[in-house]
């Protein structure tokens, strides 16, 4: 586990962490009026798109360096599934969440992706439960449930 000290790094990884949700948390505000708007794939495909050009630019000289014959098949095919599910499929699914139920609602289904990691984890690399993640999963369908019974205001 994590030790309870307070390192340089972990601070760091904090804030990313934090500078993360908060910018994640700002696109989710910012765009529901664009897809009210504009169809769902194509305001995506867009913001997609300008997502991954800086992108680019920065991963340039690593993928220069990359020996990319080397890469085998089936990462191939999990980078191939990387780029179509949890990028484009599941922000065009995040997109019309927002354009429909608004942000606050859309993103308060983001608190499952913890849930879901950690039921996959178990499945596929045998990671245990313990009774802290139970309790933490009990109280986030708790406070879905919360937040589903409140009626929203548009």
């Amino acid at each position: 586990g994590r030790s309870a000290e307070l390192s340089p790094e972990h601070l760091l990884g904090d804030l990313l962490s934090l500078g993360s949700a908060a910018s994640f948390a700002t696109y989710g505000v910012l765009n529901r009026p664009l897809v009210k708007r504009y169809p769902t794939a194509t305001y995506t495909a867009y913001t997609v798109l300008a997502g991954a050009v800086p992108l680019l630019v920065v991963s340039l000289p690593a993928a220069l360096a990359q020996d990319w014959g080397a890469i085998s098949v089936s990462s191939w095919m999990v980078m191939a599934y990387m780029i179509v599910l949890p990028v484009y499929v599941a922000y065009m699914v995040w997109n019309w969440g927002i354009a429909r139920r608004g942000a606050a609602v859309a993103s308060s289904f983001t608190l499952l992706v913890p849930m879901i990691s950690g039921v996959l984890s178990a499945l596929m690399f045998g990671e245990a439960f313990d009774a802290g993640k139970l309790i933490g999963a009990g109280l986030v369908l708790v406070g879905l449930l919360v937040l589903q019974r409140i009626p929203a205001r548009d």
